[in-house]
């Protein structure tokens, strides 16, 4: 008499996940991922800290320079907006290689242009690579991080972004005064190339992906059971197992974002983004310039860009501590607030360098760390497998502030406007971010009530 075969254990990843201790291959990623966004922070913001030499050997106006900016942000939003549905159905890692190649070779194609247009097209190229590393890094550590430190862990990965323009400011200034301005992109180039092969080598898949394939045939479920096995001590690899994902039944599409229950949060979102991005992307390329223009010498312009982002990395983790003990909504409410009222305070401060240090670092704080909570708002929001989807969107949108954030800061520039005006100007669509986080809170508060009640009945 045969015996009846057994049905496969069953293990649900992010209920596992959710129970387990943080393992060595989590921090693992999250430590690969915090270095890919220190590059991609680095590689963003070189234009910015090079950007007064830059005109000064092109002899490019601020309407020129602005261009050469927003044609870098049009590649971010590009990269983002085209790398989500990629992510969602190929996979995070073969979108975060890619980035990494079109970013290292584009960047040191930036360090032998020789004309304002040719460094605008190389810049453009140089940006679908920033932009689409980082919604897959962010997706990644989500699908990594166990909901209880999510927030926190995709925080610290994500400090890497203003860390990495903290370390190109600071080099910046030594490798500018020693090897002049094409130097910087040299480097910035060259590191993502390096790091290509410890990401194929030690970077693994995410498991929230490679659970939906359901039974992956050979090698990848192989990786499979061997990376999950690496998280569950207890989980027992000569078993016939299923690591199962909650199902949707859409993946990977613009179109699944704008879904019936999805549509209006996906506005709201794409809202924050667009002004939250606006503000900062303003502030991350023309900083340095504005303050050179009002009288600061060329090493302190470029430590009010450092100040910036040294401000964000407090911030973002301040924001990750108040996230996990009050929710998101309230320390975000604060950091658009605060936001709105220290960018707006730039233009007021006076001649006085420290000061103006001082109120910098204070919006930086603000206006990053509040990126760094809309990344894990949206990641918590979206289901899997739109979640690259969601947020690489979020970011486009986001991107498409970050052109006109520059372009209008250019044009006041241009006409003349003191920086009174021009920071006055850039601080207002904080607090458009603000009305358009609390509706989204509303109505997820509100959805939730409804669902909770219709389980009940």
């Amino acid at each position: 008499m045969t015996l009846p075969k057994s049905s496969p254990s069953i293990v649900h990843v992010a209920d596992r996940l959710d129970v387990l201790p943080i393992s060595s291959l989590q921090w693992r990623v999250v430590i690969i991922c915090f270095v890919i966004a220190l590059l991609d922070g680095f590689d963003t913001q070189a234009i910015a800290f090079v950007g007064p030499n830059i005109s000064d050997e092109f002899g490019a106006n601020p309407i020129e320079l602005g261009r050469i900016f927003a044609a870098g942000l049009a590649g971010l939003m590009i990269g983002a907006l085209g790398s989500g549905p990629f992510s969602d159905r190929y996979g995070r890692k073969p979108v975060i290689i890619c980035a990494c190649g079109l970013i290292g070779g584009f960047t040191i194609a930036c360090a032998v242009a020789h004309s304002v247009e040719v460094l605008l097209i190389l810049r453009f190229l140089a940006g679908i690579g920033l932009g689409a590393a980082m919604p897959s890094i962010n997706v990644l550590t989500a699908e990594y991080a166990p909901e209880r430190h999510r927030t926190i862990l995709m925080t610290m990965m994500f400090v890497g972004f203003p860390f990495g323009a903290v370390i190109g400011g600071i080099l910046s200034s030594v490798i500018v005064a020693e090897y002049g301005w094409r130097a910087v992109f040299l480097f910035g180039g060259i590191a993502p190339l390096l790091l290509i092969p410890i990401i194929v080598g030690l970077l693994p898949e995410s498991l929230h992906f490679m659970a939906r394939k359901a039974d992956r045939p050979g090698k990848s479920r192989k990786k499979m059971i061997k990376w999950f096995a690496q998280i569950d001590p207890e989980f027992n690899t000569n078993e016939e197992v299923r690591l199962l994902s909650k199902r949707h039944k859409n993946q990977g599409t613009i179109r699944e974002l704008f879904s019936t229950n999805q549509a209006i949060s996906t506005a709201l979102l794409w809202l924050v983004f667009f002004c939250n991005l606006l503000v900062l992307y303003g502030l991350l390329n023309w900083l340095p310039t504005v303050m050179r223009a009002s009288g600061m010498t060329a090493d302190q312009s470029i430590y009010a860009a450092v100040g910036l982002n040294l401000g964000g990395m407090l911030g973002g983790l301040v924001f990750a501590l108040g996230a996990d003990k009050f929710g998101s909504t309230l320390p975000l409410s604060i950091s658009y607030l605060g936001a709105a009222f220290f960018v707006g305070l730039i233009g007021f401060v006076g001649p006085n360098p420290v000061a103006v240090l001082a109120v910098i670092f204070c919006a930086g704080a603000f206006i990053i760390g509040a990126q760094f909570g809309m990344n894990a708002v949206v990641a918590n929001h979206y289901p899997t497998e739109i979640r690259a989807t969601g947020l690489g969107s979020a970011l486009a949108i986001g991107r498409v502030g970050a052109i006109i954030g520059p372009l209008v800061i250019a044009s006041m520039i241009e006409a003349n406007f003191g920086t009174t005006a021009v920071f006055g100007v850039i601080a207002s669509p904080a607090l458009f971010a603000l009305v358009a986080l609390l509706v989204f809170h509303r109505r997820k508060t509100a959805n939730l009530k409804v669902t909770r009640l219709r389980t009940t009945l």
